[in-house]
């Protein structure tokens, strides 16, 4: 619904913030895991030791933490490919070692992270037979089946509950410097932080890619998003967004919102010419094209039983064209030239500018409305 801006300055700040307190973990965890020999499996315990190693530097763990969503799927796609490999005891490399001599073909593959079907071409030119192949494949399927929790287990401890969940992490600090007040899923619920009396009352904080499946994100910067309890519990919930291949997103980020949604209305028994103070709210039928987050929101369905709300901005439509309001609204501009943006959020709850529909709830929705209403009008009673 609404785009969150990038702020690469706040990003980085938050890595610089945090990275002692990650590269302590990860360095105490692999010490733990890797010297008690707490893992059974040998591909999981090269996986996670790949993993940990490679995400242990600095600058490897900050894309990590500041990766925006593009490069976060990136990662995801990476360690699902290397979880496939790390099923192969005698594949010749590891991704996460980046000082591991490999050929200058199979790096060029290895760096094209957007196009994992050339990697398996790689794994591919090891089989001589088509049985072979299947062989192989299967082996891959099983062990994987095997890896991943263990993979999950491990990396949970470390991002989810020694650095999400640790109380050094103070998660109404986090989204006061967002900046937001309003759901950027939906537009409809304010999402404060606010310290009273002891009581610490603040918004869900939605991770976009959900930590259940993909841990190692649950410390991402872009990939926390605050939103408002329906959408993030009742709503989305641990739904992933990405295409069951892991190639791409099936709805987009916040932060890669290019909104073309659009509210209209439809008035049964009346038109915008009618005094519609007079009109029953339930004529009032509110029509979206919200429809492509329909498997993970319930927007469109949500919005559409706000006919209360557009039959009272229709109404205040209706006022705000009398002569009365108009010859006040015009001593106001000949005093002020600025007042026009304050009275229109204040008179019919909106802003004019897209960029800041999310200062206040419902304003996008308003604003179209609003503006459905201007264009009717606009065409006459004989084209209604």
């Amino acid at each position: 619904m609404y785009r969150i801006d990038y702020n690469d300055k706040a990003a980085n700040e938050f890595f610089d913030e945090h990275k002692h307190r990650i590269l302590e973990s990860i360095h105490k965890y692999r010490e733990y895991y890797f010297e008690s020999k707490y893992l059974i499996w040998e591909g999981t315990t090269g996986f996670v030791k790949d993993f940990l190693d490679f995400y242990s530097s600095e600058v490897n763990l900050k894309k990590l933490i500041v990766g925006k969503p593009n490069e976060l799927l990136k990662i995801v796609q990476c360690v699902q490919y290397e979880c496939n490999r790390s099923s192969i005891n005698h594949f010749e490399y590891r991704l996460f070692d980046p000082n591991k001599q490999i050929s200058q073909q199979d790096e060029n593959i290895i760096k094209n992270a957007e196009d994992i079907e050339k990697r398996i071409k790689i794994r591919k030119r090891k089989s001589t037979s088509p049985q072979e192949q299947d062989d192989l494949n299967r082996k891959n399927n099983v062990m994987q089946q095997k890896h991943l929790p263990d993979f999950r287990k491990i990396l949970n401890r470390i991002f989810v509950d020694h650095i999400y969940d640790h109380k050094s992490f103070c998660k109404s600090e986090f989204v006061r410097k967002k900046g937001l007040r309003v759901c950027p899923y939906c537009g409809r619920n304010y999402i404060f932080s606010v310290k009273s009396n002891g009581i610490d009352v603040k918004p869900h904080i939605d991770h976009f890619i959900p930590k259940a499946e993909f841990p190692f994100l649950s410390f991402s910067y872009y990939n926390l998003i605050p939103s408002c309890e329906t959408c993030n519990v009742s709503c989305k919930k641990e739904k992933k967004p990405l295409t069951d291949d892991n190639m791409s997103y099936k709805i987009l980020n916040p932060y890669e919102y290019k909104d073309n949604s659009i509210f209209s209305f439809m008035i049964k028994n009346a038109d915008v010419f009618s005094d519609l103070i007079f009109t029953n709210e339930q004529n009032i039928q509110v029509v979206t094209n919200i429809n492509n987050d329909k498997d993970f929101f319930a927007i469109k369905s949500l919005y559409e039983k706000h006919n209360d709300l557009a039959h009272e901005l229709l109404i205040r439509k209706q006022f705000w064209a009398t002569d009365t309001c108009q010859k006040y609204y015009q001593d106001l501009l000949q005093k002020d030239p600025n007042v026009k943006a304050k009275m229109i959020l204040a008179f019919l709850g909106y802003y004019n500018d897209f960029a800041e529909h999310g200062k206040h709830s419902f304003s996008k929705f308003f604003h179209d409305i609003a503006k459905h209403y201007d264009d009717l009008v606009a065409k006459g009673k004989n084209h209604i």
